[in-house]
């Protein structure tokens, strides 16, 4: 737990900190497979120093065709992502914290300083800074009538891209602990979608910040604060009137987007994330196992224990595969059908903590060391 544990206080920390050098932190081992087919490395390059030796996704942001990543040192950089030709890069001083968010016209990233910064998409030059109070957590929600960021202190703010005037604010209860890093806001059918660090799940209006709705998916019930953490940490996804959602030690579920029902939840717990394959939702549990549950019901299609003990990236969907990472350096393919690995690379021994980007053959990893390595998958 050490890697991934955000501390509210010192009480805590200590807890924690004895709690976890009693355990070991030997990564098992996985099984050697027989490969359907071998990835080839279309280009590589060194982003800074990655997300640092501590647990930070810091997830690459695909739009387009322009790839934009960020380091804990505060590296930022564009990149042409078939190619891997730098479009612009900068650094900040103080370091960078949670992961980029872009549209066609603006990047923004958060500081360690507690700012947000806005770039031109274009060629990187500085629009604004901004103050925001609190770091950073998760990405921003970038378009071009709003900006949406999520706080450390469990808040969102709305932010008005050309006035950077707040346009509203929503506040939930600060919870004794969360983890580090936190899911995207996302929007749909006009509205705001969060995920919070109680285990909720809200649907704000994207003009004024009016609660629609909102959804508990797991219960912060437990003898200390350990057992009460229940981050949605994992990125939502929307999908035909649907949202789903995970949260770690509490459910993966579906939620009707125009009335925040309930439409089924499992017992999963999750703080990586999941993907939409097929038909199926696809997630990495906080164990380390892959499951497979059927988008209309929740029910279990597959799952690959293989990679239990690992720590998971969320997996993503890469055509006829499935396509996860974890701490041992190991990129995985699985066949989207039935959970069977079909392919593996290793990129060195270190820890792959941000999230995959795919596009048509390809998949984007960033290690935690700041190797960006894009992996061409043949017949994908």
């Amino acid at each position: 737990m050490k890697y991934f544990l955000r501390l509210i206080s010192l009480s805590t920390s200590l807890l924690l900190l004895a709690c976890s050098s009693s355990k070991s932190n030997a990564i098992p081992t996985v099984a050697p497979i027989t490969p359907l087919f071998q990835p080839s490395i279309a280009w590589s390059l060194k982003v800074g120093d990655g997300s640092g030796k501590a647990y930070n996704p810091m997830s690459p942001m695909l739009v387009g065709n322009r790839l934009y990543v960020d380091s804990s040192d505060g590296a930022l950089i564009a990149f042409n992502a078939t190619s891997g030709q730098v479009l612009w890069q900068t650094k900040y001083q103080g370091g960078l914290v949670g992961d980029v968010g872009a549209d066609a016209n603006r990047v923004v990233v958060g500081t360690n300083n507690a700012t947000l910064i806005a770039l031109n998409a274009a060629n990187g030059q500085n629009l604004w800074t901004l103050p925001l109070g609190n770091l950073l957590q998760g990405g921003p929600l970038v378009t071009p009538a709003v900006i949406v960021v999520k706080k450390l202190d469990n808040s969102a703010t709305a932010i008005d891209p050309t006035t950077q005037k707040t346009v509203w604010q929503y506040q939930r209860q600060v919870p004794d602990l969360s983890l580090k890093g936190g899911s995207f806001p996302i929007l749909s059918d006009g509205r705001v979608i969060l995920g919070f660090d109680d285990g909720s799940v809200a649907a704000l209006q994207s003009n004024n910040g009016e609660l629609a709705w909102e959804q508990s998916i797991a219960n912060n019930i437990g003898l200390n604060p350990i057992q009460r953490m229940v981050s949605v940490n994992a990125n939502l996804i929307a999908s035909h009137g649907v949202v789903y959602a995970a949260a770690y030690q509490g459910n993966v579920a579906a939620i009707d987007i125009s009335s925040g029902n309930l439409i089924w939840q499992q017992a999963i717990s999750s703080y990586a994330g999941f993907t939409l394959s097929q038909n199926a939702l696809v997630v990495s549990t906080s164990a380390g196992d892959v499951i497979a549950l059927d988008q209309r019901s929740g029910k279990t299609l597959w799952k690959q224990t293989a990679l239990n003990g690992r720590k998971l990236t969320a997996p993503v969907a890469l055509g006829r595969y499935i396509v996860v990472a974890d701490n041992a350096g190991d990129v995985h393919w699985l066949n989207a059908s039935d959970g069977t690995f079909v392919s593996r690379v290793n990129l060195g021994k270190t820890p792959i903590y941000a999230n995959p980007v795919t596009k048509g053959q390809d998949v984007w990893i960033y290690t935690a060391t700041g190797l960006l390595v894009d992996l061409r998958t043949p017949n994908a």
